[in-house]
């Protein structure tokens, strides 16, 4: 495996780095773990030679912000979004959201507060 000092000794990324882009915001949910999301961060992948990175290019950003992106730039609002599902999680974490509700309200039921999806990898001392 190859090592680079640039990187703080992390193994040099191969072409096909293993990635997950992210939507998470510091101001989604007014939790410490989202005020503490980086735009680029590193994690211990189980079972894989490298680390897992994900990417939140939103994570500076308002919800304002990004609201203006998306009707600037027209970007097209996916359909559940349209039924009531205003944060999207994986199956069992995610449900509809009440009419005057904040739009984190559909996850977990209020008996946790991050998807297994972020919470399975451990972080390593690697992000921007």
């Amino acid at each position: 495996m190859r090592r680079s000092s640039q990187n703080g000794g992390l193994p040099a990324p191969p072409p096909d780095l293993p990635t997950r882009l992210i939507g998470a915001r510091h101001d989604a949910c007014g939790t410490e773990t989202r005020a503490r999301t980086k735009i680029i961060e590193a994690y211990a992948a189980p079972h894989r030679e490298y680390p897992l990175v994900k990417v939140n290019p939103m994570a500076n950003w308002s919800k304002k912000q990004m609201w203006k992106y998306i009707y600037d730039n027209e970007v097209p609002i996916h359909p559940l979004w349209e039924l009531g599902y205003k944060s999207i999680g994986c199956k069992p974490c995610t449900a509809m959201v009440g009419a005057g509700q904040d739009e984190r309200a559909g996850r977990w039921n209020g008996s946790k507060t991050e998807c297994g999806i972020h919470t399975a990898q451990k972080p390593l001392n690697y992000s921007i």
